[in-house]
């Protein structure tokens, strides 16, 4: 029988997964196929990951507010599933900062929460920007900052800081390493 996984990761996707442009020192999401470059080296760490926990990316992407122009997403979305291990992308497309549904507000995650048992305080966000941080907060979740060394403030204190995806990665397995390690003694 196979144990079902009770612990998520929710990856931020723009300067975590993808490379952000910068723009006098702030992010922007790539509008085009062909700047959308998914970081190197982390289908072997996702696939490592997924053994544990199940992988969600959560986007806020308002530049795609309009739909005609929303296949670009899909097919970004489909470029990182074929080489990233991820159970589900969940994206907002909202403008208003009120949406519920948008970061740091819960409510595309909650539509996950409903069928699936996780603890979410044993569970990790992982993003670049405040709202990514601020999410985690809002869903009792451990945080995990990748410093781009952006042009703007972080509201919440993050729980760990590091500099790239694959150190945030690596501090969720060894924190999975960890609680297995504490819980056979």
């Amino acid at each position: 029988m196979v144990k079902s996984k009770t612990k998520a990761v929710f990856f931020d996707r723009d300067g975590v997964l993808n490379k952000s442009l910068v723009i006098k020192g702030k992010p922007k999401a790539p509008t085009k196929f062909k700047d959308f470059k998914i970081y190197k080296n982390l289908d072997k760490l996702f696939i490592r990951l997924n053994k544990t926990h199940l992988i969600y990316v959560v986007t806020n992407q308002p530049d795609f507010y309009n739909k005609k122009k929303r296949y670009l997403v899909n097919k970004m979305h489909d470029k990182l599933k074929k080489k990233l291990k991820i159970d589900k992308i969940l994206c907002c497309y909202d403008i208003s900062d009120k949406s519920k549904f948008k970061k740091p507000n819960i409510g595309l995650v909650k539509k996950v929460l409903k069928n699936k048992k996780i603890k979410l305080n044993q569970s990790f966000v992982v993003g670049d920007r405040w709202r990514d941080i601020d999410l985690a907060h809002n869903l009792n979740c451990k945080s995990i900052l990748i410093d781009r060394k952006y042009k703007e403030k972080i509201n919440k204190k993050p729980d760990y800081v590091c500099t790239s995806t694959i150190q945030a990665i690596n501090i969720i397995l060894k924190n999975e390493q960890n609680t297995l390690i504490s819980s056979q003694k």
